[in-house]
């Protein structure tokens, strides 16, 4: 091999392994987002199971409900 061919191919796998990392950053980003939804539904769930366990009826957040907040 020559030396432009070692050059070609460090180049090449320099250009593999960014790409790899930018995949793996996305890929991580993805995770933390559906980990966030996650977390954040499964809070709001326990929180409407709470209170419906203590007999109220009013349980649902008013941006809920269909048609906006009522007066």
């Amino acid at each position: 091999m020559t030396e432009d061919e070692d050059g070609q191919e460090t180049a090449q796998e320099e250009q593999i392994r960014v790409r790899q990392t930018l995949f793996a950053a996305i890929a991580v980003l993805l995770l933390m987002g559906a980990g966030w939804y996650l977390v954040t539904e499964l809070n709001r769930s326990a929180k409407l199971q709470a209170c419906m366990e203590q007999g109220r009826r009013n349980c649902v957040e008013q941006q809920y409900m269909l048609g906006g907040p009522r007066n």
